[in-house]
């Protein structure tokens, strides 16, 4: 695959962002402005999540909340409701019905546990049905978060790749989008990768899987 080349910039201040540090969205273009000098960046996926972490720092998000928070903003989700997008998310639904058949049959299976006239035989196995179903849906839930998760990473991943690589409109290297790409690494990409799955201590507080931008003294970013 060639580099990404991108056209040559103006490296005066950006007239329209007072902060020298900013992202300003504008329907399928972003205005990039890093260090006082603009530049302008296709949209993608990888990118929104970036800018809300960026506008959110020092605080660790979920990858999962980040790809909800993205559903959102593209309009594919009209609530808030975490279950609801996350099952939106899901790659392992089978069909549409199923959710609804498993929702009935518990239903009916608490039927029988509630119910006085029924044999504790009986009952038992219902609780044993029971059981087996949430078992099955709790599993469904966390791979379809695992997903999510890993979505998330390559987009920001293939996102940082662009720009660490990005060429101005004369071939050189592009004077704004790789000194960017630089400043993901060193404040975002790294500390992020401290809540991995194999770091132990992370794993056991439940906070593998997310994201953190540390920005540097000074760095105050503006996201729009």
């Amino acid at each position: 695959m060639g580099k990404t080349f991108h056209p040559p910039i103006d490296s005066r201040p950006s007239a329209r962002s007072a902060s020298p540090y900013s992202l300003r969205r504008d329907g399928a273009c972003w205005t990039l402005t890093f260090a006082g000098r603009p530049a302008v960046l296709r949209h993608e996926t990888g990118l929104h999540h970036i800018a809300h972490l960026l506008q959110h720092p020092r605080e660790a998000f979920f990858g999962l909340d980040l790809a909800v928070e993205a559903r959102i903003a593209s309009g594919l989700a009209e609530d808030l409701d975490r279950a609801a997008v996350l099952a939106q998310l899901s790659h392992t639904s089978t069909s549409p019905e199923k959710p609804v058949l498993l929702l009935k049959k518990q239903a009916e299976l608490r039927d029988i546990l509630e119910n006085d006239d029924e044999s504790e035989i009986v009952k038992r196995e219902a609780l044993e049905e029971l059981e087996a179903i949430t078992g099955l849906q709790t599993a469904h839930v966390q791979d379809s978060a695992g997903r999510a998760v890993r979505a998330v990473r390559r987009a920001i991943h293939r996102f940082h790749r662009r720009m660490s690589t990005a060429l101005d409109g004369r071939g050189a290297p592009h004077p704004v989008l790789r000194p960017f790409a630089g400043h993901l690494h060193q404040h975002l990409l790294v500390p992020s990768s401290r809540y991995a799955a194999s770091t132990p201590c992370y794993a056991r507080k439940g906070l593998f899987g997310c994201f953190i931008y540390e920005p540097p003294p000074g760095v105050r970013w503006r996201c729009e």
